[in-house]
């Protein structure tokens, strides 16, 4: 969208609930006179403006659909690490929207979980980790230290005289 109308501390969109939005859809209170008229921020702008042409983490978690950011992503910026808030078992088919969507963007979903760093209260929720496809989130350091560490445990295939 490329508006929200924005009264009673409420957004609200023309196309009402059917359409994808990142904000809660609240009914639409037509002809209102407190009812503004709000842009959306469109990130191909937004990163032209600042020239961006790549992110090392996107964190996405809106109060509404995560598929609406996603949408109006420009996939030329490049990012190293997404993490998003999913709607978990109320919405899964707009979860899998938006995998389908990233992993058609050449990224995959990251083979470890991001609650294993969660404090005990829950505070990481439904959020998915997706990494851009060859990435690895390690630093090149830690990499080749854990590198060493595992050629150094592998048996030697040399015969040694005995």
């Amino acid at each position: 969208a490329d508006h929200v109308i924005f009264d009673n501390n409420e957004f609200s969109s023309l196309g009402g609930s059917v359409e994808v939005s990142s904000e809660l859809h609240s009914p639409l209170n037509i002809g209102s006179p407190t009812a503004r008229e709000v842009p959306c921020l469109q990130m191909e702008s937004i990163f032209t403006n600042h020239g961006i042409t790549k992110v090392d983490v996107m964190v996405i978690r809106v109060p509404g659909d995560a598929l609406a950011f996603i949408r109006a992503m420009d996939w030329r910026v490049r990012v190293d690490i997404w993490v998003i808030l999913m709607h978990g078992a109320s919405r899964a088919e707009r979860d899998e929207l938006v995998r389908r969507v990233l992993l058609n963007n050449e990224y995959v979903q990251a083979e470890w979980d991001i609650k294993r760093w969660c404090s005990e209260n829950g505070q990481c929720l439904n959020n998915e980790v997706f990494l851009r496809q060859g990435f690895n989130p390690l630093p090149c350091e830690l990499q080749r230290t854990l590198n060493r560490f595992a050629k150094a445990k592998r048996p030697s295939l040399r015969g040694g005289s005995s």
